[in-house]
């Protein structure tokens, strides 16, 4: 894999998604591919499962954007953050979303393994936002005070992890894409949840 592949790959997730168009979501992945929407959760597994979580997903959803920055690209494996936003159906609440995606392609561009997770922001002034990697929930006083993944040391540490060298991605990108990490209080549950063990990489 390199950037313009997994930059590609991206790209047509994001249409898939804002277009609402499930066939065109699975299309990306193998047919034994894994999909992981949080840590805790059991992977779906294969592409006919995949499909119907995206046929699932985005009915409730209108005005859907999705955009990403790269982070780091090593063998097969690709890292991203992401955000996204649209507004749910019926209430019309504004929803806001910001995550992280750990992908494997395969030498034709399609996924195996997909991992990801994120937080969740709604405009409800009686919204209790929780944390999805911990699910705990997060104080109001903490909410809107970004935490960002190079001044935590995380991306660092998937550089490690993954033997690469990776740039400071606040340095090119506006100041509202630099809260990824917000909620994460504990960098060694988030690596052990979502980021290959030492040793281990994708099948």
């Amino acid at each position: 894999m390199n950037h313009d592949a997994f930059r590609s790959w991206l790209d047509a997730y994001g249409r898939a998604w804002e277009t609402r168009d499930p066939q065109a979501a699975a299309d990306l992945f193998t047919q034994d591919a894994t999909y992981q929407e949080t840590p805790f959760d059991e992977p779906l597994r294969g592409r006919a499962a995949i499909r119907d979580y995206w046929s699932h997903v985005p009915r409730s959803q209108e005005q859907i954007r999705f955009d990403y920055d790269i982070l780091a690209v090593t063998g097969n494996v690709g890292i991203a953050q992401w955000r996204a936003s649209f507004v749910r159906l019926p209430s019309k609440t504004g929803v806001q979303l910001n995550g992280i995606f750990v992908v494997c392609l395969d030498a034709e561009n399609r996924c195996k393994v997909f991992r990801e997770w994120w937080h969740r922001r709604e405009n409800s002034p009686h919204y209790r936002q929780r944390s999805v990697a911990h699910n705990h929930e997060v104080p109001a006083t903490s909410r809107g005070r970004p935490r960002s993944w190079w001044s935590d040391g995380l991306c660092e540490t998937i550089a490690k992890r993954f033997k690469i060298a990776v740039h400071d991605p606040l340095a090119s990108i506006p100041a509202r894409s630099s809260s990824v990490a917000r909620g994460f209080q504990n960098e060694e549950i988030m690596m052990r949840c979502v980021l290959p063990q030492q040793g281990e990489t994708c099948p």
